[in-house]
């Protein structure tokens, strides 16, 4: 046996003592073996804080094995910080040369990563990892000086996953990884390197708010934004940055944005980054593209791709419509664009996807 997969699964009750106790016995078998992989996904599944056997049975486990290759630890919410540390110390020290694929998202518990400061002390080791090729981890458990060490002394490093759920006004909070690009640790990255961000913002968020993640010039090859900015002109400040710092290597790009006003400088910001863009492949945007300017962002997109053919690396777009209202626009939209795009009529709002 070399591969193991445990899901706490979808629609598991919260704090389920069996399930628990499940995978306590599961784990304590498996120290018997040797394996290259093991997954533990715990979405939607939150361990009891109290259950700190489970946490020692998870210790133990990681303990004995000594060639994993691919380790997924998913949202099993590990607290105190001490028990991660000790995790975290374990799996190096005996997977060191061995381990190519790291995941951890939702590893520590969220009130300890941002009481205890994680990154200080619990990630350290993780740049003694040199076969380490692909590592997803929240974006608040780096630091500058942990991302310099990771790209200095993991030159195998070529995907670098970064993940940020937080409440908009505790964004300050969060340390950028660069501060400029003169000076920025992702400098010293393989130029393999590909990295893929997601940001979700609750509450109103101001465009330097959102830039100061991703400032230093990473090389962000996906970006899904999840943000309610506050002004038009935050949206189009953050489309020109985008455009300005990533066009050389953006290919995925999700926006999930609502804006408190709207505005037409976003019609040209928009098909501007669609177009300088050159490696772009995939945009899917939710707002914030005022309704009546939707149509004619789709026009502008269409007459890019098939007529000017200034974009043949674009693959897929999705615009969504948030207004039935609009169903005459799509109508003409589809007649002048046959054949190249979809218009799909939901119950409550519309998608146009651009078929390529």
């Amino acid at each position: 046996m070399k591969n193991v997969t445990i899901y706490g699964g979808f629609d598991i009750p919260i704090n389920d003592t069996k399930l628990i106790t499940d995978i306590i016995q599961a784990m304590t078998l498996l120290t018997e073996s040797q394996l290259t992989e093991f997954n533990l996904r715990g979405r939607y599944f939150d361990i009891n804080p109290d259950s700190i056997m489970f946490y020692h049975h998870l210790n133990e486990f990681i303990d004995s094995q000594k060639v994993l290759e691919k380790l997924t630890l998913n949202y099993i919410h590990i607290k105190p910080l001490s028990e991660a540390d000790r995790l975290i110390r374990s799996l190096v020290r005996n997977n060191h040369s061995s381990l190519k694929n790291l995941d951890m998202f939702g590893l520590i518990d969220s009130s300890a990563a941002s009481t205890e400061s994680p990154f200080s002390s619990a990630m350290g080791p993780l740049s003694t990892l040199r076969k380490l090729t692909n590592l997803s981890i929240p974006y608040s458990y780096l630091n500058r000086d942990l991302l310099q060490r990771l790209l200095t002394h993991c030159p195998p490093l070529i995907l670098l996953r970064l993940e940020l759920w937080i409440y908009a006004p505790e964004s300050a909070d969060i340390e950028p990884l660069a501060y400029d690009s003169n000076n920025s640790p992702w400098r010293m990255a393989n130029p393999e390197l590909s990295v893929h961000m997601d940001l979700n913002f609750s509450g109103i968020v101001h465009f330097e708010s959102v830039i100061r993640l991703i400032k230093g010039r990473p090389p962000l090859t996906t970006l899904s934004l999840e943000a309610h900015m506050e002004t038009v002109e935050d949206v189009s400040s953050l489309m020109r940055y985008l455009r300005y710092n990533f066009m050389n290597c953006l290919e995925d790009l999700k926006f999930y944005c609502s804006v408190e006003r709207e505005g037409e400088e976003i019609r040209a910001d928009f098909v501007s980054l669609v177009r300088d863009c050159r490696k772009l492949r995939s945009i899917e945007v939710i707002g914030p593209i005022p309704i009546p300017l939707q149509t004619r962002v789709i026009s502008d997109i269409c007459d890019l791709k098939f007529n000017k053919q200034s974009i043949p690396e674009l693959k897929k777009c999705r615009i969504y419509f948030d207004d039935m209202d609009n169903g005459f626009a799509l109508g003409v939209l589809n007649a002048q664009w046959k054949d190249k795009i979809q218009v799909i009529d939901f119950e409550t709002y519309y998608k146009v996807i651009i078929i390529i």
